[in-house]
């Protein structure tokens, strides 16, 4: 008893099918294949060969997407760490934080600086604004409000910054910077209650304070605060105030070995689809 093939009824009438232009008187003979015959198979009719390249694009499709699958395992958990990487700094791209006194500051400072001073404008520093915030609530836990000044870093001071802030070198981490960076930029703070706009710029323009923003090696600034402090850090485009520094804590040799991952990931996908 012979046993029912469904790909072979399939194809037979396929086969049928291409046949049917064909005249009745016509011979046939030539597009059979039986184990005794050496016809090949590309004799048959075209669509055989049509059938052949669909599966052939069938297992490419089947190999693009085993091969997205890996990509994305591999992928999405390095693409994630360098998000995370970035997010402390989304929120201060324009110098400061959410804080509608920081912007207002910031705007008021570069006024003063712009019209009054002749001088450029500051470039808003994301890492610098990230170290004021920290600062910031450091100052708010247990600092007096009166005593602000005594908190102030400049080049010119002779002290330490990681003695003049407590848990300085944890706050550099916290915002990637590495300490290298900070020796010739300012850290200033005023504490004004409910952060008047107008008493905290004069505590800026009109003290001790002013001669900084005056200085033009100062080029950029970063803003942060928290309850009645605010602090204004002022960095320079040298590799010794830029308040930058800190890369992503991941070994180089991993980062290699991921990259020629994904490299050879989105290379087989090109060639399995072509």
């Amino acid at each position: 008893v012979s046993l029912k093939n469904g790909k072979a009824d399939c194809l037979a009438h396929e086969i049928a099918d291409e046949l049917e232009d064909e005249p009745c008187t016509s011979s046939t003979n030539g597009m059979s294949i039986v184990p005794s015959s050496n016809t090949q198979l590309y004799d048959l009719p075209k669509h055989t060969d049509d059938r052949m390249q669909d599966q052939r694009a069938q297992i490419s499709q089947l190999v693009a997407a085993e091969a997205m699958a890996a990509f994305l395992k591999l992928g999405l958990p390095i693409i994630i760490l360098l998000i995370l990487h970035g997010m402390p700094f989304l929120s201060y791209s324009d110098g400061c934080g959410d804080d509608k006194e920081e912007k207002q500051l910031f705007k008021d400072i570069n006024s003063y600086r712009k019209s009054v001073l002749n001088l450029p404008v500051f470039i808003p520093n994301a890492k610098a604004a990230c170290l004021a915030d920290k600062i910031a609530d450091e100052l708010k836990k247990d600092k007096p409000c009166l005593d602000a000044h005594s908190y102030r870093y400049t080049p010119d001071t002779n002290r330490r910054l990681n003695s003049a802030f407590k848990d300085f070198d944890k706050l550099l981490r916290r915002c990637h910077i590495n300490v290298s960076t900070t020796a010739d930029g300012a850290i200033l703070p005023v504490c004004v209650a409910k952060l008047d706009e107008t008493t905290v710029l004069n505590n800026y323009r009109n003290s001790q304070y002013g001669r900084y923003l005056k200085d033009s090696n100062f080029t950029h600034a970063g803003i942060g605060s928290d309850d009645d402090w605010i602090v204004v850090i002022l960095s320079t485009n040298t590799s010794t105030g830029s308040f930058s520094g800190a890369p992503i804590s991941l070994a180089p040799s991993f980062l290699v070995m991921v990259i020629a991952s994904l490299f050879s990931c989105l290379l087989l996908i090109n060639i399995v689809s072509v």
